[in-house]
């Protein structure tokens, strides 16, 4: 795995880098942010690692410069010198993935690369650039949005990081309602259209680096939200639920409107270990489904029974 090291300390480099080498990485060692800027746009990583004990560092700035120039599949990792919860926060909210503390203990950093590499193998082709999310061809070819296998890789490395610093992560399932009678009236070039429509919606709502929109099935779409509450997970939910009934998109066979109406499940938790990384996605969906038991075109919050 191509792994970019940005380390301003020599030593540290030094005695990194042959354990890097060992596990078979491909390192690319840089001591200051300008120069990795200029050697991501040359040749873009899989990992980057990332040293941020310089005190004139912006390392929220600095990740989302990064974040702009890689997928947002690539893992960074913070290398820090102290532990400080709301900066960690703060970074992970702009992109990064995870942290080590410095001096970074040789057998968890082989832990967690092992970990980013599993997933980075699964998003990208042996051989494959890493490119922006909108061209990978893991997309679904009909809304241009992430397809189940993304969502369910991602779904494993967030779950995962949200329970080793007791982060909550929320899911949101929408569901069209009576897309099959819309298929029927207008044609199944007309559904793809108002898909298509639906999914730039969701593209312009959700714009967090840690976000990820999914198309789930035919009619159905999934949002990932890392680091979210129930209550930030509602408020996305009814922005999004408020802006589709906005765009007024015709449906004479809708039974419950004459445009294009939504059911919405939503849903968060504190995972654990031995959480299933899909389960949250499992509780939006129940509630999802009870919204359209009870009538559709409404907004239900799953409750643990």
């Amino acid at each position: 795995m191509k792994i970019l090291l940005i380390e301003g300390n020599m030593d540290e480099r030094l005695r990194l880098l042959p354990h890097l080498q060992k596990w078979g990485h491909d390192i690319i060692c840089v001591s200051d942010a300008e120069e990795s800027i200029e050697l991501i746009e040359q040749s873009p990583p899989r990992l980057i690692l990332l040293d941020t004990s310089r005190p004139d560092l912006d390392e929220e700035k600095l990740t989302q410069q990064l974040r702009q120039l890689v997928d947002v599949h690539v893992p960074i990792v913070f290398l820090v010198d102290t532990v400080e919860p709301e900066k960690i926060l703060s970074g992970i909210q702009s992109g990064c993935s995870d942290y080590l503390l410095k001096p970074i203990d040789i057998t968890l950093l082989q832990g967690i690369l092992i970990s980013m590499e599993r997933c980075s193998l699964a998003m990208h082709r042996e051989g494959e650039p890493c490119r922006p999310a909108e061209k990978q061809s893991t997309l679904d070819e009909t809304t241009g949005l992430a397809g189940r296998e993304t969502l369910d890789h991602v779904l494993e490395r967030e779950s995962y990081r949200c329970a080793r610093y007791n982060l909550p992560i929320a899911a949101i399932v929408i569901g069209l309602d009576h897309f099959k009678n819309y298929n029927e009236q207008y044609g199944h070039l007309a559904g793809d259209k108002c898909l298509r429509k639906i999914a730039g919606i969701l593209k312009e709502e959700i714009n967090r680096p840690t976000d990820l929109v999914c198309h789930y099935g035919e009619d159905i779409f999934t949002i990932l939200l890392s680091d979210t509450g129930i209550e930030g997970a509602r408020f996305v939910a009814e922005r999004v639920f408020n802006t589709i009934n906005e765009m007024a998109i015709p449906h004479r066979e809708n039974r419950k409107s004459e445009t294009v109406s939504v059911s919405i499940g939503v849903a968060s938790l504190f995972p654990e270990p031995c959480t299933a990384p899909g389960k949250i996605v499992e509780c939006a969906e129940q509630a999802m489904n009870s919204a359209k038991q009870l009538g559709r075109g409404r907004i239900e919050i799953f409750h643990e029974e």
